[in-house]
């Protein structure tokens, strides 16, 4: 009886309980949210005069990272952890190079 009424809730989508729903709705959130800042901070690049190259790798880096948390849902687990690695690689190089550009730049000094 339980069972039968569950089913016929509206909040019963494709196969999903509701709590499945509702956390689906918030992973598809944090993801369009981060997009939307990701996308922020690839326009506001033109601010940053001195770090440009590090801004735009570091931006890329992040909002690839964000924009594979909704994706989850439709690739394969392992697929994702190799995104998620490449994008905190994307990350790191655009770190490392504002780094080695600090260097060079006192060294050049």
């Amino acid at each position: 009886m339980w069972q039968a009424s569950f089913v016929a809730s509206p909040l019963y989508i494709s196969g999903f309980s509701p709590v499945e729903v509702v956390l689906w709705g918030l992973v598809l959130l944090s993801g369009l949210t981060g997009a939307v800042c990701g996308f922020y901070l690839l326009y506001v690049d033109s601010l940053v005069v001195h770090h440009t190259m590090f801004f735009k790798i570091v931006s890329a880096g992040l909002l690839l990272f964000v924009i594979t948390a909704p994706v989850v849902f439709f690739l394969p687990f392992e697929f994702i952890h190799g995104v998620h690695s490449f994008a905190a690689f994307v990350v790191s190089a655009g770190l490392y190079t504002i780094l080695r550009n600090d260097q060079l730049n006192r060294d050049g000094s």
